[in-house]
């Protein structure tokens, strides 16, 4: 996923570069924040200290697929709604739905909903995540209800 960060537990002050200078990926050469790549393929950094013993190491990384959940329109229904199937790429099977953020550690929606709310939505794949939301709008169904009393013949009733 976009955003991986080298982290230095030797020496600090040192540069990173990217090996080969690759198309569409980068690397922050102070703070090692990677931006960029192709899912699936494999970079090489190399991490180069400029004291009086310089030093320099390369490692390996690759960029992991972010998944990306289809967007889901707001809904509406009566008495209760069954959520829609969850839609889209690079999932690893744990999408879901949940009544908050999950920075805000939202619950497991595992059943209709019976009351109006936002929905999130959220999926990871290998520490890359993806979440959305949508408004969920729940109205009660009218009540048609109504009786009827007899009454003779040739009279009329209002209702």
């Amino acid at each position: 996923c976009d955003g991986g960060t080298a982290s230095v537990p030797g020496t600090t002050g040192g540069t990173f570069t990217l090996i080969g200078s690759p198309a569409g990926v980068s690397i922050d050469p102070t703070t090692g924040v990677v931006s960029g790549g192709i899912s699936g393929a494999t970079y090489t950094v190399q991490y180069a200290t400029t004291g009086a013993c310089a030093s320099s190491s390369t490692a390996n990384f690759t960029v992991l697929t972010n998944p990306a959940i289809d967007p889901i329109a707001d809904l509406t229904a009566c008495d209760q709604l069954t959520l829609p199937t969850i839609t889209g790429v690079g999932f690893s099977g744990d999408q879901a739905y949940y009544t908050d953020l999950q920075a805000n550690g939202g619950t497991l929606i595992t059943g209709p909903v019976t009351s109006s709310q936002t929905v999130y939505v959220y999926a990871t794949n290998s520490g890359c995540s993806d979440e959305i939301s949508f408004a969920v709008t729940i109205n009660a169904t009218d009540d048609a209800s109504f009786s009827l009393t007899n009454f003779c013949d040739g009279s009329s009733w209002v209702f």
